[in-house]
């Protein structure tokens, strides 16, 4: 495992050795994303945005429902992570050409 730290949004967090750092973070409207690479059909994001009011995890599964299908992917499955004592959302869907995304929100 190595470090990896971000001092704009002010994390630093363990990473395996085989994955990319990234070279930048790229920044839209309010979001900070940073996307490390792990193999060829595979990447991790972490997405940072404003804090808003806090949605029920069904809140979110359904907005998440609607994003992935009006972006024409398919395949989604959606289920539940803890961390830190906290349930939170994850989900999957293909992107089509080989690719899969996992997000946890």
């Amino acid at each position: 495992m190595k470090s990896y730290r971000s001092t704009r949004p002010g994390f630093e967090m363990q990473i395996p050795d085989e994955w990319q750092s990234p070279n930048s973070a790229l920044f839209f409207g309010g979001d900070y994303s940073i996307v490390f690479t792990c193999d060829n059909y595979e990447a991790f994001n972490i997405q940072i945005g404003p804090l808003t009011t806090e949605q029920t995890l069904e809140e979110t599964e359904v907005e998440f429902m609607k994003y992935v299908s009006n972006s024409g992917y398919s395949l989604l499955a959606t289920g539940r992570i803890l961390v830190a004592g906290q349930e939170h959302l994850w989900a999957r869907y293909y992107m089509g050409s080989g690719r899969w995304n996992k997000k946890y929100l």
